[in-house]
């Protein structure tokens, strides 16, 4: 009895043993492998010496302007495609709105609004936008307000609006419903962008259509503003 009683205590011992020995054995090639593989990654990462290539390898990149990618051994890669502009050039233009106490359409009034880092070429496109920014909420105490009034779906990729430009002849066409209310609004729409558009050395004539490519105002459906 004693002799069975040894047996299964030595048998107990060795699977405890060979149990300790198989955790050691995969602790040891677990450090291994991880050792390993950081090698591996320092190695590949000491191979990186642009943005590209760090993007390229999936590090992550951060939300920054420029932005800037960043490597597991601390380093960063900024984007070269995107520059910051240390001395962005201000741009004042004007940019005009009828006011609710003058009827006369054709009377719009220009309020100055600074035009941040924009060339030619693109700030015609930003003095559209204003417009239908509208005035600040002094400026609609003074009784300016927006002719402009957009709604539903864009059928130009969620723009408001598209701007063309060619022999200093404007047509700005809207991307979304305008809403005309009131009598003569489409008429203060005209004078509002043609007025501020004009402004511009690179225009002198302005044709405004709705999203259908209708003529704005023009109630006789033959679009002569396209004549």
């Amino acid at each position: 009895m004693k002799v069975k009683q040894l047996k299964a205590q030595a048998l107990s011992i060795l699977v405890v043993l060979l149990v300790i020995i198989f955790v050691l054995l995969a602790i040891i090639a677990y450090l291994v492998y991880q050792n390993t593989k950081n090698n591996n990654t320092t190695s590949n990462t000491k191979n990186i010496t642009t943005y590209k290539e760090c993007a390229d390898a999936g590090y992550p990149i951060l939300e920054s302007f420029p932005s800037r990618c960043m490597t597991p051994d601390g380093r960063s890669f900024t984007n070269p495609d995107e520059h910051l502009n240390e001395n962005p050039t201000t741009q004042t233009i004007k940019v005009y709105f009828p006011k609710s106490t003058v009827d006369d359409p054709s009377k719009v009034f220009a309020l100055n609004r600074d035009i941040v880092g924009l060339d030619a070429g693109t700030i015609e496109n930003a003095s559209i936008e204003q417009i239908i920014a509208g005035p600040t909420e002094d400026e609609q105490m003074l009784y300016y307000y927006t002719p402009i009034i957009l709604s539903g779906a864009s059928n130009c990729s969620s723009l408001d609006f598209t701007l063309t430009i060619q022999s200093k002849k404007a047509t700005v066409k809207f991307c979304k419903d305008l809403k005309l209310a009131g009598e003569l609004s489409d008429a203060r729409v005209i004078t509002s962008i043609t007025k501020t558009l004009k402004q511009f050395s690179t225009i002198t004539s302005v044709v405004v259509l709705d999203k259908n490519g209708n003529c704005v105002g023009d109630l006789s459906g033959l679009n002569n503003c396209l004549k």
